[in-house]
């Protein structure tokens, strides 16, 4: 007496490119969110504060 179900080549095939799948739309809504955020950290002029500050500070502190 089996207990376990064997599956056939038709359905191996179907488990495949349904974990296929699923692993490509993660990537690419990864890839996308990961688009935007360093799209909106680029536009947001964050790195002229930051690098004003930063050197204002390190002459400051070393004056």
């Amino acid at each position: 007496m089996k207990t376990g179900r064997k599956y056939g080549e038709k359905e191996k095939i179907q488990i495949l490119i349904k974990s296929l799948i699923y692993r490509i739309l993660r990537i690419y809504i990864f890839s996308f969110y990961a688009f935007l955020f360093f799209v909106l950290f680029a536009d947001a002029e964050v790195f002229k504060y930051i690098f004003k500050h930063f050197i204002i500070s390190y002459i400051s502190h070393n004056i």
